[in-house]
């Protein structure tokens, strides 16, 4: 793998990282990362590689692992989030033992919830002078996750393997959405010297929703009631020349079109000071509004004059809003959004009227604190 040098993000993303680590390690945890085979031809871009994990016991609030390549016929060129990960932020280097190191962590402290399936998607370049149709291995070292807790779980590293090849597999579309139930068909197409006549084959690579493929590339989504987006993704092969491909679906949960409605805030006011800004936390309550931990806040006064901080999620329903209100606001009533969702599939739900922001009283001040109109 190519030899650069940290970025300041990294660096960053690194000590962040060694601030959630507790190193007392949590036992009897059954915590499995593993890394799925890949291939690709000497010379080519973009070949994902997925890394899943499997943590059944324990939610994990971040991790950290290397990625080895036997003789370094690999770079990798980008890390994204799948639907297990969605809002962390995940950063790579390379490292100078050709090795190249990963972390993905939620600056809102989000978890990846207890189940299985891909956390990572890793995009390799393949050098030049890779060896025709031999095989390296992929290892896992290093491997950190952290708990909610930050107590490290013991984690089982599971290696995958990386075939070099002049033929190429491509699986279309490669990424798209669809709603439960709905049918897609998938096609494949291969390119380069192949030697053999291809012969496909479709499966599905992980689903958590029930979906099917049949072998000729028929989807059908399953039935996505968790109220939020749902990552399928399923896995073409050449069967007759050992190459496959990937493709990611977003399945839209069945209750996502439903209209939701925030429903209570608390406290209904809140004071700030003409001198100095000012922390408040507020509990926003609804109904159907299907909360993830990315959900973010916003209010119709503009971040002039209060700002959404972080949260943390009670429910799909309940959400603690940390806000910090600016020194001298506007007072009056406010409106309170709440919007979830990224890309074409955004939803939000609006509380009008439904917070009020007033000035503390000081001496001189004709009002006294009980007089204030704000409830």
């Amino acid at each position: 793998m190519k030899n650069v040098s940290a970025t300041k993000i990294f660096v960053l993303a690194s000590i962040i990282f060694s601030i959630i680590l507790t190193t007392c390690p949590k036992a009897q945890s059954q915590v499995t990362l593993a890394i799925e085979a890949g291939a690709g031809a000497a010379g080519s871009s973009g070949n994902e590689v997925i890394i899943s994990l499997d943590n059944p016991d324990d939610a994990v609030m971040a991790l950290q692992l290397d990625i080895c390549d036997t003789d370094d016929y690999l770079v990798v060129t980008g890390v994204r989030n799948t639907s297990r990960t969605e809002g962390f932020s995940c950063d790579y280097s390379e490292l100078e033992n050709g090795c190249a190191r990963m972390l993905a962590f939620s600056m809102s402290l989000s978890l990846i919830a207890k189940g299985s399936g891909p956390v990572l998607i890793v995009a390799f370049d393949v050098k030049e002078d890779a060896p025709l149709s031999e095989t390296r291995s992929l290892k896992l070292e290093n491997v950190t996750l952290v708990d909610e807790d930050n107590y490290t779980l013991e984690t089982t590293a599971v290696d995958g393997e990386f075939s070099f090849t002049s033929c190429k597999v491509t699986v279309s579309p490669k990424e798209t959405s669809a709603d439960s139930g709905e049918s897609i068909n998938f096609s494949a197409s291969s390119a380069g010297d192949c030697g053999q006549s291809p012969v496909y084959s479709f499966e599905m690579e992980t689903t958590g929703i029930g979906s099917v493929i049949t072998a000729n590339g028929l989807y059908t989504a399953g039935t996505n009631t968790t109220g939020y987006q749902a990552t399928d993704i399923i896995r073409v092969t050449d069967t007759a020349n050992s190459v496959s491909d990937t493709a990611e679906i977003t399945v839209n949960s069945g209750s996502i079109a439903n209209e939701g409605i925030i429903n209570a805030i608390s406290p209904r006011a809140i004071l700030g000071s003409r001198w100095i800004p000012t922390r408040h936390a507020i509990s926003i309550t609804g109904k159907d509004t299907f909360f993830t931990p990315s959900s973010r806040v916003s209010f119709s006064l503009g971040d002039d004059n209060i700002w959404f901080v972080g949260k943390i999620r009670l429910g799909a329903d309940v959400i603690i809003a940390i806000v910090m209100l600016n020194r001298n606001p506007l007072t009056g009533p406010v409106d309170v959004t709440v919007t979830t969702g990224v890309g074409t599939d955004i939803r939000t739900v609006t509380g009008y009227d439904m917070l009020k922001i007033g000035l503390r009283p000081f001496i001189g001040d004709e009002k006294k604190m009980e007089d204030l109109e704000l409830f």
